[in-house]
């Protein structure tokens, strides 16, 4: 069953260790804090480099690829990135409409 109500069960959740774990408990990560701990604005798995909750270190900051997550006004309106309403995710490559 799913004991800690994450949506997963058995060795599908990432807070068991092995098949004797009795304990579902998630890791804690700053990808899962609830904090914007690189400052980028994107918040634990809405920050690209958060590809999991198992991911330690949230630290990849303005360093995205893309428009919406390099730390550019690249639409010149004015907001950056995850504070530009035409980014719906730190993985949109455009700022404009």
């Amino acid at each position: 069953s799913d004991n800690d109500g994450d949506g997963y069960t058995d060795a599908e959740d990432i807070g068991c260790e092995d098949g004797y774990d009795d304990d579902e408990t998630d890791p804690e990560t700053e990808c899962n804090d609830e904090s914007d701990n690189d400052g980028d604005g994107w918040t634990d798995t809405d920050d690209p480099i958060c590809t999991s909750i198992a991911v330690e270190l949230e630290d990849d900051g303005y360093g995205g690829s893309t428009q919406c997550n390099d730390g550019v006004d690249n639409d010149s309106d004015g907001d950056v990135d995850v504070d530009d309403s035409n980014c719906s995710s730190a993985a949109d490559n455009s700022e404009a409409l």
